[in-house]
């Protein structure tokens, strides 16, 4: 997108708000008057929007200085960027394990908004294919790892999955909702899910949930490759492994 396309599309309110909270990158608390002059915005103005931060717990005001400092909500979010980052650094020796194991791809991904949003990827020399993986996302019931993902959403947000059609990828993408509902239930009874061709022809994928203390599902890791070598044979040994790593990673995180 080019600058004027970027311009056109500014939300200059939000654009002020935002510009507000990098201000406070500096390490200095704020008062009305300093936003004002930095802003080139009448203090009424500025005293508006640093209530409106206020209110939604982006700032914070000191009862003493009565000037501005960033608020919980920004340390919140902050927690949640880093706890991202912490997920990946201790799933990818597992994931990378598993690669180099059975010889496929090993994947971790996060849940958001119905979409399986996949955060790393681990390949083998050849894997059978190039996925939709990392840094992207896909519907949450056409893969093992969005399966999983979504049995563990809480009953609201399942049946607003629900509300939207269910788009096939492939021939066996699920499009039935009893079918998926099935599904998710004996995902929940059995600890694992998988995938039969379901998003990309010929690939075969199981995947495990990652729980956190609380024993909240954050996320879930999978193994994919061809329909054959990850759902053949060694099928059972892969569930084992796949569940023993979803199942270290959850130790980590302090699930028991």
């Amino acid at each position: 997108m080019d600058d004027q396309s970027a311009n056109k599309n500014t939300v200059h309110s939000i654009d002020r708000a935002l510009t507000i909270l990098l201000a406070f990158q500096d390490g200095k608390e704020l008062g009305i008057s300093e936003v004002s002059r930095m802003m080139g915005i009448s203090k009424s103005t500025a005293h508006g929007m640093l209530k409106t931060l206020e209110r939604r717990g982006f700032v914070k005001q000191d009862e003493v200085t009565r000037k501005y400092w960033i608020g919980p909500s920004i340390f919140n979010l902050g927690m949640v960027y880093f706890s991202k980052i912490e997920l990946r650094l201790v799933a990818e020796p597992f994931l990378v394990r598993l690669t180099e194991k059975w010889n496929s791809s090993g994947h971790l991904a996060i849940y958001a908004g119905g979409l399986a949003v996949f955060i790393f990827r681990s390949d083998p020399p050849k894997p059978f294919a190039v996925l939709q993986r990392a840094g992207l996302s896909v519907s949450a019931h056409v893969c093992a790892v969005g399966k999983v993902l979504l049995a563990h959403r809480d009953e609201r947000e399942i049946q607003n999955y629900f509300s939207h059609e269910l788009a096939a990828f492939t021939d066996n993408t699920i499009t039935s909702g009893k079918d998926l509902l099935d599904e998710l239930e004996e995902i929940r009874r059995n600890g694992y899910g998988i995938e039969n061709e379901e998003s990309i022809p010929g690939m075969g994928c199981v995947a495990a949930p990652i729980r956190d203390n609380t024993g909240t599902v954050v996320a879930a890791i999978s193994l994919s490759g061809a329909k054959e070598h990850i759902l053949g044979k060694d099928f059972s040994a892969i569930v084992t492994d796949v569940c023993k790593a979803a199942a270290d990673v959850s130790r980590i995180f302090g699930h028991i």
